[in-house]
């Protein structure tokens, strides 16, 4: 293997699961300093994504229990005790009741939430297990949290390289509109915000590289609903405009991602619309992509749609209430994956990842030095066979 050129290991190490990564630091040094390079985790990250090598987390709905599965294991229309167990739960350095921790979002691997009891945001990496608890805003700002209305969205900011979380809090008299980065680890706050969020969904949308959500149109004769965003990068807020065919409701209409593109879902008495800006920033390039009837779909009008994500064979994964549905836009079908009803409260897909926090935990170090430990023993016990024979 020495011959070979590094060239040749990158690639064939840039193909190894996350954790899988950690034995092969330790087959020899050469491996480590390759997997060691900074830039090794973004190289890595990018294959995943290219490759759409995306896991589906699942949250329980009566305890804060996290679960991982693969797609191929959540498509699998068996539901024989196999499929259960594909069913990986995860080492949740926050595990409580839901009502005093949720998790929001992902960006890149990282997954964002927040501790209500404790008024304090978290990072946490699920592949690594490396977690990050925020540091806390002035104290003199704590009466803006949870009062009105709390908003919220996380991305990667490619012009810094710095991950940051936007936080809207919207009190009685005005709105107070922060954003932590976790490149200098620190809290500001920037421009406010001059319309009226949608209570319903306040997780914001990550797409080319701005945080949106639902706003109220002001100054308006007729009320409306637009697309608020903020670039992370520059700071800025600006307005999107919607088709105009949609329900003037934000209780109708849900907003996501969907292979690339701002994506908005609409809810109908009989069908629902996905309706994708194919030209981001430009309205008239909002293109209806799909109309599906919520009896081939099996879902429930009262409830709005909320899109999860795309896989590479083009099935789409949807979430109405909480019954996930998987739907196969080539040939107009819908299928229950492999979820317990019960065990939905919350459902993302996420890409295994290296990044790193740059705090690895006492969970994150244990993990690895019981890997290694492990590895050590294999090796012995594979020379001692060999001495045997």
């Amino acid at each position: 293997m020495s011959s070979l050129p590094e060239e040749i290991y990158l690639e064939i190490l840039l193909m190894v699961p996350v954790k899988s990564t950690f034995l092969c630091k330790s087959v020899c040094r050469n491996w480590f300093r390759i997997i060691s390079d900074p830039d090794f985790d973004k190289l890595h990250l990018h294959v995943s994504t290219q490759r759409n090598n995306c896991r589906v987390m699942i949250i329980s709905f009566f305890a804060t229990n996290v679960y991982s599965i693969t797609y191929d294991s959540l498509s699998s229309s068996s539901e024989s005790k196999s499929s259960d167990d594909a069913f990986l739960k995860m080492d949740f350095p926050y595990n409580s009741s839901r009502h005093e921790t949720g998790l929001k979002g992902s960006c890149n691997g990282l997954v964002y939430g927040c501790n209500y009891k404790m008024k304090f945001y978290f990072l946490w990496n699920p592949a690594t297990t490396e977690y990050k608890r925020l540091p806390h805003w002035d104290k003199s700002e704590d009466a803006y949290f949870n009062r009105l209305g709390d908003f919220y969205g996380f991305g990667y900011d490619y012009k810094t390289d710095d991950y940051k979380l936007v936080t809207i809090h919207i009190n009685i008299e005005d709105i107070l509109v922060q954003l932590y980065s976790l490149k200098s680890n620190s809290w500001k706050s920037f421009e406010t915000i001059g319309h009226g969020l949608g209570c319903f969904k306040p997780s914001g949308v990550l797409c080319n590289g701005a945080l949106h959500w639902f706003g109220d149109m002001i100054g308006e004769m007729t009320p409306g609903i637009i697309v608020v965003s903020v670039d992370i990068s520059d700071e800025k807020f600006q307005e999107l405009q919607l088709p105009m065919t949609l329900p003037p409701t934000q209780y109708k209409i849900n907003m996501a991602v969907l292979e690339g593109c701002l994506c908005v879902l609409a809810n109908f008495e009989e069908t629902f619309e996905v309706w994708v800006m194919s030209d981001y920033g430009v309205t008239d390039s909002w293109t209806k992509l799909h109309s599906i009837t919520n009896e081939s779909i099996m879902c429930d009008s009262f409830f709005c749609m909320e899109l999860i994500g795309s896989f590479k064979n083009g099935e789409i994964l949807f979430r109405n209430s909480n019954n996930v549905i998987l739907y196969d836009p080539k040939y107009g079908t819908a299928r229950n994956p492999n979820v317990h009803r019960s065990m939905v409260q919350r459902v993302m897909t996420y890409f295994e990842s290296l990044i790193s926090l740059n705090s690895i935990t006492a969970v994150g170090r244990r993990k690895e030095r019981k890997i290694n430990r492990n590895l050590k023993e294999s090796c012995k016990s594979k020379k001692r066979n060999r001495n045997v024979l």
